[in-house]
């Protein structure tokens, strides 16, 4: 009988346990469901994914977002010994506002060779805009509206994103009027991604929807920080429709450049004057079996084109001459930086301008080596807009070119 007794308290025990655990998990925790964890968000202070959390970041982006009407300028053309002007073109696409006082940022294919500007407030309030100054290079403008008091982007780190994190698009896309889009980052360093003649470099990739006028548009976190400018889409049709992968320029570049677009209306870029492309064994090879003799054995970068008036022009370097050294660095074969060997560009790049260079380079002409001095100069403007100054000298090779 007490075995009995002591089975029952056993039993009534454990009841008392569930019934109590059932209390804690559907009653007290308001009787719609069991009190979920809290998860950390991929970054510190973000906001977890979700119908709520989206729609916060979205009521945050969407102030500071805004619509662009432009008007192309009409060009001429030649018909039949006649000039004819043709019509000018309207055009759409989208901005963000970065400061309370009217600047907004773009993308450079929305506003080059227009006309006129119009932006358009989420509030539907319309203003005039004039262009501060454009970067083809980032595919990155700035423009202005004359206001005050405006919803300005909050720039979020682009450096800490990861594969996996949410965001969301806001724009104006097929002129629809401001519309926001819901997605993850789908990779990030992207590139090259080429736009028009330019090819734009370590961008962000997303699955978010992007259409056609939404460049120029913002890639918002879940605080509803800026992270990114949209800038293109892969289509695979000739419409240019959306299939999922869209790309942004990162945040700390847009930053960076729109800084440099108001302070001096445009961004200054250490310049060298060449193409070239890497030096390596295989190159060799094949140059050997054209005839080529007495070629270094080090790999470096082979001189493909080099531009009158440039710093490389004139610290007399010239086509098929290979630059084994930068600052007594060694050059990679691979056309990128990897243990302890640096790229041109990459050296170039890191340099102010003005700043003096030295080469290590062995000569075609006499199949020797030397050192030469160059001074870096600052990359013309209108470099890849207009027909750049005409080469020294040019060879063609089986090989991709590169180069600052």
């Amino acid at each position: 009988m007490k075995k009995y007794a002591s089975h029952v308290g056993v039993f009534v025990l454990g009841f008392l346990v569930c019934a109590i655990a059932f209390w804690a998990l559907f009653v007290a925790g308001g009787g719609g469901g069991a009190t979920l964890l809290s998860v950390k968000s991929p970054h510190p202070g973000m906001r977890t994914a979700g119908s709520e959390q989206i729609a916060y970041a979205a009521g945050i982006a969407g102030k500071y977002v805004v619509s662009i009407d432009t008007v192309v300028k009409g060009g001429v053309r030649e018909f039949f010994g006649f000039s004819m002007q043709e019509p000018q073109a309207e055009g759409k696409g989208s901005g963000v506002t970065i400061s309370p006082n009217g600047y907004i940022v773009t993308n450079n294919h929305v506003v080059a060779n227009t006309a006129h500007l119009t932006v358009t407030l989420y509030n539907g309030k319309r203003y005039d805009a004039k262009l501060i100054g454009r970067d083809p290079k980032t595919d990155i403008a700035v423009i202005k509206i004359a206001a005050s008091g405006l919803d300005a982007a909050k720039f979020g780190d682009s450096d800490t994103l990861k594969v996996g994190d949410w965001v969301i698009a806001v724009g104006n896309p097929l002129n629809l009027g401001p519309t926001v889009t819901a997605g993850i980052i789908s990779a990030t360093n992207r590139g090259p991604i080429r736009i028009g003649r330019e090819a734009l470099e370590n961008v962000i990739q997303t699955d978010a929807s992007i259409n056609r006028g939404n460049s120029g548009g913002a890639l918002a976190d879940l605080n509803g920080d800026l992270v990114g400018i949209n800038a293109a889409i892969a289509s695979a049709g000739p419409d240019g429709g959306n299939i999922g992968i869209g790309f942004a320029v990162p945040s700390k570049t847009v930053e960076k450049v729109a800084k440099e677009l108001i302070e001096t209306g445009k961004v200054s870029r250490p310049w060298l004057g060449i193409v070239y492309m890497p030096y390596n064994a295989d190159v060799r090879q094949e140059l050997e079996r054209r005839g080529g003799t007495g070629m270094p054995k080090q790999n470096g970068a082979i001189v493909w084109q080099v531009m009158d008036k440039s710093p490389a022009a004139d610290s007399g370097l010239e086509p098929l001459d290979i630059i084994l050294e930068i600052n007594s660095k060694p050059i990679s074969g691979t056309g990128k930086d990897e243990d302890g060997k640096v790229t041109v560009a990459s050296e170039i790049g890191k340099s102010k301008v003005g700043a003096r260079v030295l080469l290590r380079v062995w000569h075609a002409r006499n199949q020797r080596i030397s050192t030469l001095g160059a001074r870096v100069g600052e990359m013309p403007a209108d470099l890849m807009d207009e027909k750049p100054a005409q080469p020294r000298r040019e060879f063609s090779f089986p090989f991709g070119p590169e180069g600052p």
